[in-house]
């Protein structure tokens, strides 16, 4: 029997410490240790309110968000929006001023200089052959095989083959006509000046400057050509000729004549520029030389008169140079060279 009181005594005891003093124990020790979750301890004096939410569990961030991500050099050295310090909500987050960009003004900075660059769709040929000099009048072409001659009127030995290319720096007459005075351009350099007939040339006005190269090289092919053409027609001309006996003492006779008159124009000019004892000298000169020129004329009229004579009981019928079949072919490279020279008025 006082067993029995003894147990059921404990008994009640017991569930009395248990049902009021189990909560008011975890109470003091929750308040002591944190929740496993690394969040604020429990309260377990609002849980006897009313059944709690079970915690939720932490979620890890996908392995896509994990990744870092690739930013321009600029952002990579600006904070990351977590890093930055949070503000009271509803109050505005203060920037830095930024500076107000700078309006350039008409008034403070001119326009900038335009260059325009002019590029020539030509090669000048002064520089493939350069000017002779800056006294230039006029610069022209040698159309056929041209004598020439010193700046007193002696006739050189040789003549200029077509296609020279002269420069002109004065002009003067004669009495074979007007004659220019020209440097010449042998290939390598300028020499001169000489006399030549304008009638041999063609001429421009000007210098090179403008000319393009490529265009002055087909004149002076074509200029060559024209040469080669007229030459073989006086070939032609000469055979029907040759075949009188009388023609080649009348041509030498009249290249005689030529070159004393040639002489005597040369000897006039240096007389008259010339003073006491050199004058007188040269007045001598002269004399003699136009002495022979009434004997010169008389020969050649008397072997003029037997040529004339020979020839009108000798027909002999000349070649037609419009048949001849070298000429056909120079003709044919002067035809194909004639559209590209327009600049030059051919």
């Amino acid at each position: 029997m006082g067993f029995l009181l003894r147990y059921l005594t404990t008994a009640i005891i017991g569930t009395l410490l248990i049902y009021y003093g189990a909560p008011r124990l975890k109470s003091g020790l929750s308040a002591a240790a944190p929740s496993r979750d690394g969040g604020a301890p429990v309260s377990y004096s609002t849980a006897r309110q009313g059944v709690m939410p079970p915690a939720a569990e932490p979620r890890l961030p996908p392995l896509a968000a994990a990744e870092p991500k690739v930013q321009p050099p600029a952002a990579a050295n600006q904070p990351a929006a977590e890093d930055l310090p949070a503000t009271a909500a509803g109050q505005p987050v203060e920037t830095a001023p930024q500076a107000a960009p700078a309006v350039a003004s008409a008034s403070q900075e001119p326009p900038p200089e335009v260059i325009v660059v002019t590029e020539l769709g030509y090669t000048p040929s002064t520089q493939r052959i350069r000017a002779s000099g800056t006294d230039i009048t006029h610069w022209g072409v040698t159309l056929l095989q041209a004598p020439f001659f010193e700046k007193d009127g002696k006739r050189r030995e040789e003549t200029l083959p077509g296609g020279t290319l002269v420069e002109q720096v004065g002009i003067t007459s004669s009495s074979k006509g007007e004659m220019a005075l020209c440097r010449i351009w042998r290939g390598s350099g300028w020499s001169g000046p000489f006399l030549i007939a304008t009638a041999d040339l063609i001429r421009f006005p000007g210098g090179r400057d403008q000319v393009d190269a490529d265009e002055l090289d087909l004149l002076l092919r074509y200029a060559g050509l024209n040469a080669r053409v007229e030459e073989r027609k006086k070939e032609l001309a000469r055979r029907s000729v040759d075949a009188n006996p009388h023609a080649a003492p009348l041509r030498q006779l009249k290249e005689k004549y030529d070159a004393a008159k040639a002489e005597a124009e040369r000897l006039t000019r240096a007389r008259d520029a010339a003073k006491g004892a050199e004058r007188i000298r040269l007045g001598d000169e002269l004399r003699r030389v136009k002495e022979r020129e009434p004997r010169m004329r008389r020969e050649i009229e008397t072997v003029t008169r037997q040529y004339e004579a020979w020839k009108a009981n000798n027909a002999t019928p000349a070649a037609d140079p419009a048949k001849d079949r070298e000429i056909q072919a120079i003709q044919s490279q002067m035809e194909a060279l004639r559209p590209r020279l327009g600049n030059f008025g051919l």
